[in-house]
């Protein structure tokens, strides 16, 4: 399975407006080079919030836990096979 159908399936679950937010903060995380997401937590959560204002949306917790859950769930593709 290809990266843009692993994106594409898991933002299917997210309204177009979130998903719209998880790449612009998936693209942000990337630029600034962090590479695990648990590692830097307040780094996670300020990408989020920075993307959010860029896009011009204000997020609820719920809509910030959603995003959060979703970059978790690529930093553990591969579940038990990770070191």
């Amino acid at each position: 399975m290809s990266t843009s159908e692993q994106i594409s399936r898991s933002t299917s679950t997210l309204s177009p407006l979130l998903a719209h937010v998880l790449e612009d903060v998936r693209r942000t995380l990337a630029q600034s080079g962090v590479g695990k997401i648990g590692s830097q937590p307040h780094d996670v959560s300020f990408a989020i919030a920075e993307s959010a204002t860029r896009v011009g949306v204000e997020l609820s917790s719920f809509e910030r836990d959603e995003i959060l859950t979703h970059l978790e769930g690529d930093v553990h593709t591969f579940g038990i096979l990770q070191p």
